[in-house]
């Protein structure tokens, strides 16, 4: 029984150890297109929703 016990723990430690992996990559990702993004540059949206058209230059 101690044995199973372990094994749960150590499958518990590795998705929590996996989630936070996947928090940070998703994190940096993120922060990386923020900064890597050109400047100076519109942005424009593809939606063709009126409440964008004003983004789009669709008056």
């Amino acid at each position: 029984m101690r044995k199973r016990r372990n094994s749960s723990a150590d499958l518990e430690r590795e998705v929590i150890l996996s989630v936070i992996i996947l928090y940070v990559l998703i994190c940096a990702a993120m922060i990386g297109i923020h900064y890597l993004q050109p400047g100076g540059t519109a942005t424009v949206t593809s939606s063709s929703s009126p409440s964008h058209a004003d983004r789009a230059g669709k008056e």
